[in-house]
Order: structure tokens, then sequence, then C-alpha cells
């Protein structure tokens, strides 16, 4: 937490600024702290070059309208943090302009605790471009990554309904106040955001996003992630502004190949020509934070709610035809699969460390905790933890409740 006071004094000069981020960093460039510019002579000179004199004459001398404003958000249940909350995100701090105030609502992680990862993309996708992202938000979050999207139409939606699928964190950037539901045929999804992260904006509560607002909303979900995957968009687009600040702010950029005749496919693949990662897979983005991050990745997962069963109907599919229901096969016997699992180590597919780690699974219980693989194993958490991320992307490898471990149900399938 914070120094209330100097929050008080943030606020102030927010509700005097009108809450435009260009003004507000024009006074802090010039007086360094909300306070010092509290306590400044509004009709200096000085103070009238960065604050013109229609809202020096406007604003109030006391900090009586910001108490009035943090009660009432505090009656809505949002948070307002400023940067010198220990909840702020740090990452936050280094991009131009951090907002220096930042609204939250729902359930906030410890946003210097979790690996973010934005989706971004066009509003108008393919439906292939749609499946895609929802199959990043969905493969990510079961490996603990928090999606970080902005629940537009289009690519945000997807992206954040496959995170819901798999239960995990989502952050949602507004740019509107985190109270005002857009678009409105988001309104499940905004209360199932609620349910297993929270909304974030620069923009106070009631507040409607305008256009420029959503430039400004753009940085702050490139701010928060380490790295920024773009499904589909156009060469010129408010997807192709946040893969440049992306690059700009030293993120590191994906981006998903797609059919070089469709427009929605220019940038994704102008941007593997220029250097992003090519991306087909959450474990192709998951591979570069897997011994970076294991700690912020082993959050994540501890954050997993029940999983929002149907999330993806919310972006008005065509009805969906079920597929035959595929003939079950008998259950290999564990001395069955260790045999499997020890014919293919020969063909290079799988790491030592994951060798190890599937016949340890397949001489023990039917689940073995962290500490039991680690002791039998004799590899570092680090590594065991990455590796264990690995085999659960490959389908071999079931996390349970408590941190337990267990063989795949259906990675007999995957040998």
């Amino acid at each position: 937490m914070g120094d209330e006071k100097q929050l008080l004094y943030t606020v102030w000069l927010n509700l005097t600024c009108g809450h435009d981020p260009d003004t507000i960093h024009r006074v802090l460039r010039k007086y360094k702290t909300a306070e010092n510019a509290f306590s400044a002579n509004h009709f200096d000179p000085k103070f009238l070059s960065v604050l013109n004199l229609k809202r020096v004459l406007q604003m109030e001398n006391n900090l009586d309208s910001a108490k009035r404003f943090l009660e009432d958000c505090r009656k809505q249940d949002i948070f307002v943090l400023d940067m010198e909350d220990s909840r702020y995100p740090e990452r936050l701090k280094h991009i131009h302009q951090p907002p220096a105030l930042l609204y939250a609502k729902g359930k906030l992680p410890d946003l210097n605790r979790i690996l973010g990862i934005s989706v971004v993309g066009t509003r108008r996708p393919t439906k292939e471009g749609e499946t895609m992202a929802r199959l990043l938000g969905k493969g990510l979050s079961e490996n603990g990554v928090c999606i970080i999207s902005g629940m537009a139409m289009g690519i945000d939606g997807a992206a954040h309904c496959g995170s819901l699928e798999a239960g995990g964190p989502t952050l949602a950037v507004l740019a509107g106040g985190v109270d005002v539901i857009y678009p409105t045929e988001h309104t499940e999804m905004y209360h199932h955001i609620l349910s297993h992260g929270a909304m974030l904006s620069e923009q106070p509560p009631g507040t409607v996003g305008k256009p420029n607002f959503y430039k400004q909303r753009n940085r702050i979900i490139i701010g928060l992630s380490a790295g920024t995957v773009v499904v589909e968009g156009e060469l010129k687009s408010g997807t192709s502004m946040s893969a440049r600040l992306a690059t700009e702010n030293n993120r590191d950029l994906f981006a998903v190949p797609g059919n070089p005749i469709h427009p929605s496919s220019a940038l994704p693949n102008s941007l593997i020509r220029d250097g992003a990662k090519q991306t087909v897979n959450a474990l192709d983005i998951l591979e570069e934070y897997l011994e970076l991050y294991p700690e912020h990745l082993a959050y994540g997962l501890s954050l997993r709610e029940k999983p929002v069963i149907g999330a993806v109907e919310n972006l008005n599919h065509p009805p969906h035809t079920p597929k035959a229901i595929p003939e079950k096969k008998e259950k290999p016997t564990p001395e069955e699969l260790k045999h499997r699992i020890q014919h293919r180590l020969s063909s290079g597919e799988f790491r030592v460390e994951e060798i190890i780690i599937l016949n340890i699974l397949c001489e023990g219980d039917e689940t073995v905790t962290f500490d039991e693989l680690a002791e039998h194993s004799q590899l570092s958490p680090a590594t065991l933890s990455s590796m264990l991320v690995i085999l659960q992307m490959k389908g071999l490898v079931l996390q349970q409740a408590g941190g337990q471990f267990s063989l795949h149900p259906d990675s007999a399938n995957n040998l």
C-alpha cells in the first residue's frame, strides 16, 4: 500500500487536470510530485505555463473533492493505485507517461509476481484468427500466464474467452472507466473476468471511452506485458500501433502467420519478416519464459479458478456441430507406458529431464507431489517447474489439486 496523503494529492492533480494524461505529466515534469504542484503558487507564470488560467480558476485549493472521490471509489470496490503503491506494476513505471493513477476492479492479482502476455488483433477477425486467439489464451492460461487484452470485439474477446475456459487469471484494460461495460455484447464476459481477474483503466469510474482513450489504453496493455502476440491485423491499424509500442518498449513480439492474400494477415506476416517470433501455439511463447520466470508461472497457476464453461459462446460463433465421440481406448498399464516412453527416448523428441520425470510418474503412485519429484529426479526446482509445464503442454502430465502431478489420462494417445 502507498501513503494515503500522497494518494490524495495525486487524486487532486488528476481531478484538476481533468484526468488527461498529457496535462498530468506536463505538471509532473515541472513539479516532480503532485504535492509540490498542490503547494505551488497557482498564479505564478511557471504554473500557468503548464495549466491554463481557466483550469486554475476552477481548481480547489483543498483535498475535499479528492477525499470524496476516493470514498466513492471504495464504495464501488474500485482500487485506486498511485505509483507509490506496492501493488502498482513495476513494468508500467518504465513506459512513456505511466498512469499517475491506475483504477482496478475485481480480483486484482499481484501484478509484480505474475507473467503477463498481451494478445492483440483486429476487431473483425477471420474465424481461424478468432479460434487461434482463443486457443492461445487457453493454452497460456493453463500454464500460469495472465492474458492481458482490451475486451474489445474480435481477437481481444477471443483471447479473454480462452483464458476463462482455462480458469486462468486475465486482465482487461479498458478505454473507459472500470465500471463501464463496453462493448455491451461483452457484458457476461465482463462479469466473468471480474471473478477471475480484474478490469484496469487510467480513466476514472463512470468515464465512457473516446477514440483518443483507446490509443492511450494500448500503451498500458503493452506496458503490463512481458511480451505481445499479434494474431491478425492490417498494416495500418490500431494493432500495428500496439506492435510498434511493444518494440519501442523492448517487449518480446510474437506473431501468428496467416494467409498471405488476406488483409488481416498482412501485419503479422510483416512482423515475422522483421524479426517477430513466428507463433503457432502457446508453447512457442511459453518456451521463451519457462526458465526466466518459473516463480511467476507458478504464481499464475495458483490463481486458477473454476473454468468458465461455454465462455466461447459469448463470441456469437455459428452453431457448433458436435464431433463424433471417438471410441474409448483401453488405458495402458504403467509398464506399457514406461516401455513406450523408453522406446521414444532414442527418437530425440524428449529431453532427458522429461524422460526422468515421466519414468518417475510411471513407476510411482497415481499422483506425486512436486517435492517428491524434485527428490527423485534430482532436478533443480526451476528446471523441474519448466519441464512440468512443457509436459503439460504436450498432454503427457496433468496437475491435480494440491500441487499433485500424474500422467495425463490421454497420455497414451500422445506417445
